[in-house]
């Protein structure tokens, strides 16, 4: 929905079906307070990066568009057959910068630092950052520690193994492919949501709350 809504900048707010929901700040249960407060106009309106991707297949001599679109957490690629692995070149503002093969790459948004980029050793990002994360998956040659890049900057993978299709998820919702000689793009673009909040310092709450770091004992 996000990804659909960007254009309008109407301001998002999440409930929370699933299990840990940490951008989802209503509740399943016990919502008619917190939304009576959003109604009233209590809550802040926040505005966060997105990524823009496109997607450029091989058309004769050159590459052509293929797909486009924005994502709010992040890009991610990796092989569409369990236990093989992926070979792509990584480049970054016109410098090849690696040729990984491994299980894949996670392109990321501070505000999605806690989902797939979190779980696959990547940093957590506090949201109001301007940034974008470039975290391996399992990588089994030419890896390299998880990047913090500027918003300004560009990123460009491109498949280099022959009959291997990689797949390109966005957000987990919406999937590509990307065979032998196709590319990747992804750069930041600001203002990219307009995320609606109770509170100006819920992030820092909500890493503990939702389980995402343990403070340790005697830290309520």
């Amino acid at each position: 929905l996000a990804r659909k809504l960007w254009q309008t900048r109407v301001p998002l707010a999440g409930m929370n079906f699933g299990r840990v929901g940490f951008l989802n700040e209503l509740p399943k249960t016990g919502w008619e307070s917190p939304l009576t407060d959003l109604i009233q106009g209590k809550w802040l309106v926040e505005r966060h990066m997105a990524l823009r991707w496109r997607v450029l297949k091989q058309s004769g001599p050159g590459l052509e568009a293929a797909a486009e679109g924005i994502a709010v957490n992040d890009v991610v690629t990796a092989h569409g057959i369990v236990a093989r692995t992926v070979s792509l070149e990584v480049q970054i503002d016109d410098v090849l910068f690696s040729t990984l093969s491994g299980d894949g790459i996670i392109i990321g948004t501070p505000l999605g630092s806690t989902a797939y980029t979190a779980s696959a050793g990547g940093p957590l990002a506090m949201p109001s950052l301007n940034a974008m994360l470039i975290t391996p998956i399992c990588p089994f040659s030419g890896g390299f520690s998880p990047l913090v890049l500027p918003m300004t900057s560009h990123i460009r993978l491109k498949a280099c193994r022959p009959n291997s299709d990689i797949i390109v998820s966005i957000d987990g919702q919406e999937d590509h492919t990307l065979a032998f000689g196709d590319v990747l793009e992804v750069c930041g673009m600001a203002d990219g949501l307009h995320m609606l909040v109770s509170e100006g310092n819920w992030y820092l709450k909500r890493l503990i709350s939702r389980g995402i770091i343990f403070p340790g004992p005697g830290i309520q």
